[in-house]
């Protein structure tokens, strides 16, 4: 168990915060693409997995607040491994992919990242996150969520993928770009008509 008891005003604070953020990116994202059908499961899947998050979250603070909190669970070198093997296996779900949120939501998206940035930045939650894994763990999967290269102790953000970009040979005037492949594409956004 810990030595480091935080302040209970600062865990009231945090689960409040915390709550209001993630609510508040629910609600914007479901306002914004509720109306899109095609987006409807995988809104449901986000609605489901931040309102998990923001459960286990605040059951967390309160029972650490509370001083109920069981001891860490030290896990064995033979079930990190299995866990890491299954972790590999599973396909991501469609709440992890935010491309459909950062098109449609991009402000909301941008706001809640805003406010975890600021709030993770504070020095008594940095201290908070240092003296308790199981917490920093849990702010981890949210910084993953939202896609938020925050400074959570013992998180290593993911490195981004680069796309290999064809080589453009020449732009004509008109805007068509001619690849080193042969084809030729006209400029973005012109359609033609059949």
């Amino acid at each position: 168990m810990n030595t480091l008891l935080p302040l209970p005003h600062l865990l009231e604070r945090l689960a409040d915060v915390l709550t209001r953020v993630l609510f508040g990116f629910r609600q914007g994202v479901a306002n914004k693409v509720a109306h899109l059908h095609p987006y409807t499961v995988m809104l449901m899947a986000l609605w489901a997995r931040v309102g998990r998050a923001q459960r286990r979250i605040v059951r967390f603070l309160t029972r650490l607040q509370a001083g109920t909190l069981p001891p860490a669970r030290v896990r064995s070198d033979a079930e990190k491994a299995s866990r890491r093997e299954n972790e590999a296996q599973c396909e991501r779900a469609p709440a992890h992919d935010l491309a459909w949120v950062r098109e449609h939501a991009i402000m909301e998206l941008n706001l809640a990242r805003g406010s975890m940035e600021g709030l993770l930045a504070e020095p008594e939650v940095q201290a908070l996150l240092a003296a308790e894994p199981r917490f920093a763990r849990m702010v981890r999967g949210l910084c993953k969520l939202l896609d938020l290269d925050a400074v959570v102790p013992g998180w290593v953000p993911p490195k981004r993928k680069s796309v290999p970009v064809a080589g453009v040979v020449r732009v004509s005037s008109l805007g068509f770009r001619e690849y080193k492949d042969g084809r030729v594409e006209p400029p973005p956004g012109l359609v033609f008509a059949r």
